[in-house]
């Protein structure tokens, strides 16, 4: 039995290595050209070493791409000219493949590139140069060109919402009937001999309905004005007031302010 069983085990190893050797007659004889249209450089026309593919679809050796970048200086497929983003990456598959499709010549190309001190160097400056490439001047000066643009525009706006803002709400320009009473405190305070009834404005909380209804009497009770030139002087202000619908302008500003808004 014992003889038995070394024999079956002798079969069995003779199998597995005639398989392999029929593995890799096969291959030799075939050379899966069949394949090469796949797993081939684009630009070498060999078995893609280091195969790195690009967003068009194409794969090259990564020394090929590289020799091609740095000699074009640009990022773009060497078969269709298509641009390409980012940094390329081996593709694991393909090289997976390509292993078992072409044992022997992968290993020999694999072999000639470790030993090559200028294609190491070409793929070191390859790498480096992509992962800090800059963009180019016009790219850099479009965006310039968009920022000044976008900043030009959010300042005009603004000044033009500014101006407008400023002329709605600007003391000549406001309606009487929407005074409050720091609003009435003001007027009263640029009459200059009203003064002494400012304290009487604040206090009984007077705005701009209030003091265009206004007569002798309310002006007795909420101004405490008693003197009969001050009330005809000060029932002529409000008079004017209810007329023009607004503050006429005392100061320098208020007539720029005032002349801004009618132009």
């Amino acid at each position: 039995m014992d003889g038995e069983d070394l024999a079956n085990n002798d079969r069995e190893e003779i199998t597995h290595e005639e398989k392999e050797i029929a593995h890799e007659e096969f291959l030799e004889q075939n050379d899966s050209d069949e394949f090469l249209d796949e797993f081939g450089c684009s630009v070498c026309l060999l078995v893609a070493v280091q195969p790195t593919s690009l967003t068009c679809g194409h794969t090259f050796c990564r020394i090929c791409l590289a020799k091609w970048y740095l000699t074009s200086k640009k990022k773009q497929c060497p078969l269709c000219g298509q641009a390409y983003q980012g940094h390329p990456q081996i593709n694991i598959h393909i090289k997976n493949m390509s292993a078992r499709l072409y044992p022997k010549q992968m290993k020999e190309r694999e072999k000639l590139l470790e030993l090559s001190l200028e294609d190491k160097t070409i793929l070191q400056r390859f790498d480096k140069e992509i992962l800090n490439k800059r963009p180019d001047r016009k790219t850099v000066g479009a965006f310039c060109l968009g920022i000044t643009l976008t900043l030009l525009v959010f300042t005009s706006a603004y000044l033009t919402w500014f101006w407008q803002f400023s002329d709605i709400h600007s003391f000549t320009a406001k309606p009487v009937q929407f005074w409050k009473p720091s609003d009435v405190k003001d007027w009263l305070d640029d009459l200059s001999w009203t003064t002494e009834y400012i304290h009487n404005d604040i206090q009984n909380n007077i705005d701009g309905n209030i003091l265009l209804a206004m007569d002798e009497l309310s002006l007795l009770q909420h101004f405490n004005v008693s003197e009969p030139l001050y009330q005809k002087a000060l029932l002529s202000a409000i008079s004017k007031l209810k007329e023009q619908g607004v503050k006429m302008p005392s100061t320098l500003w208020e007539y720029t302010a005032d002349d801004m808004n009618t132009s």
